[in-house]
Formats: C-alpha cells, sequence, structure tokens
C-alpha cells in the first residue's frame, strides 16, 4: 500500500515540480470527522489575481484542468463561464497484491472553483465515495463507502497515509489554481 500512495505522490510532485512558496500553494487538512479545513479552519481560500478579470481567470484554470487530466470533459461538469468549474474525478491505484489477490483502493472526489474579477475561491476538496476492492483481476469484491466515510476510515485504519492524500489533493489543487511558471517558458 506504501509503494501505490510513495507512487502516487511521485506523479503528482512531478506536475508541480517548480519551487512554490507557503504563499503560492493550497493547504487543507483532514479532520477527524473526515472533512478539509485550512489551517485558519475555513474550508476555502480566495486567492487574488489583481488585474485579471473573470474570463481570462476561468479559462486559465480551464487549460491548467486539461493538462492534469487525460479526458478533461469527462472531470469537468456543471461549468458556468467565467463564474465557476467543478471537477470530478477519481483516483485508481492498485493498493496491494498477495499471490494472485489483489487489494484496489479508489476514491472520487471533488474540487470547486468560482471566479470574479481579480479572485478565485477555491473550496476544501470533497471526497465523495470510494471502494476497497478485493480478488483477482476477474472475480472482484467491492464494498462502496459514501462520502466522508472513506477518509474517516483511512484515519482509523492507517492515519499515516492521511498526509499522503492530502499531498496528492493539495498538489493538484496548487497547480490548477496557480500553473507552472515553467509552462510558460516555451
Amino acid at each position: 500500500m506504501k509503494k501505490v500512495f510513495l507512487s502516487l505522490l511521485l506523479v503528482v510532485v512531478t506536475l508541480v515540480s517548480a519551487a512554490q512558496t507557503k504563499n503560492d500553494s493550497i493547504i487543507f487538512k483532514s479532520n477527524s470527522e473526515g472533512f478539509f479545513k485550512t489551517e485558519s479552519g475555513t474550508n476555502y481560500y480566495v486567492i487574488p489575481f489583481a488585474g485579471k478579470k473573470a474570463h481570462d481567470l476561468y479559462n486559465d484554470l480551464l487549460c491548467r484542468v486539461a493538462k492534469v487530466f487525460k479526458s478533461p470533459e469527462n472531470v469537468t461538469e456543471k461549468m458556468v463561464e467565467d463564474r465557476a468549474i467543478i471537477i470530478n474525478a477519481q483516483v485508481n491505484e492498485l493498493v496491494e497484491a498477495f499471490g494472485s489477490v489483489r487489494e484496489w483502493f479508489d476514491f472520487f472526489y471533488r474540487f470547486e472553483f468560482n471566479f470574479k474579477d481579480g479572485k478565485i475561491r477555491v473550496n476544501a476538496p470533497d471526497i465523495v465515495g470510494g471502494r476497497i476492492r478485493l480478488g483477482a483481476r476477474t472475480m472482484q469484491h467491492a464494498s462502496f463507502y459514501p462520502d466522508n466515510f472513506v477518509l474517516t476510515q483511512l484515519i482509523e485504519d492507517d492515519a499515516t497515509k492521511v498526509p499522503i492524500l492530502e499531498k496528492y489533493l493539495n498538489d493538484i489543487l496548487t497547480y490548477i489554481t496557480y500553473g507552472n511558471p515553467e509552462d510558460e517558458n516555451w
């Protein structure tokens, strides 16, 4: 299980390879109820972008979504042009293998961004469901867990994995919101 989370972390770290200061990072931490909050206790950040119109912020963010997801049209839902983008995506990863029996852990998450002239509101990520699948590739038994139960169960079962999950989600949010300055140097 450690290998999968570490490989997941490496993928995200390469996405956000440009050095980012703490001020240019989005950091949400999970709480014991399975929800994410900022260090100040809110469930959102308002990121200022002085002099930028909502239309430009919206289009910039949409371009970065297209770089992160293979099929951005499948994850971007309920978009209101120049006002909001909602992303519903999932992580599918092999967790552990015991001979021919494998354990898979999938989770589904949701990001929401709102736009006004000069700022973006980044809401805390939601874990909207997850499942653990056991068995060979052709025959599997799956248990589905709704909403924040996935995170609370992970906290209960193995709290050492929670910071890895937080970093994964925070790194994607940071990249989608701020981008990578090196992407502009072509």
